[in-house]
């Protein structure tokens, strides 16, 4: 999410003629809304399974194979 708002950001500063593509109605319309919703769900649940696999993975430790 924060490399889509740079983008945005850089974007406006480097053209700041044009047009918004998503107007502030657009921004308070109850699609718009429930879309922001469900990207923030996702992210928090992304966040979440990355956080998860992290700790798994640090928390594993080599096992060590002998041959006989």
């Amino acid at each position: 999410m924060a490399a889509i708002r740079d983008q945005a950001f850089w974007r406006r500063n480097f053209h700041p003629g044009d047009p918004s593509h998503i107007t502030e109605e657009m921004k308070r319309s109850p699609q718009y809304l429930e879309a922001m919703d469900s990207l923030n769900l996702l992210k928090d649940t992304v966040t979440l399974i990355v956080v998860s696999l992290d700790h798994f993975a640090t928390e594993q430790k080599p096992t060590v194979v002998q041959n006989n």
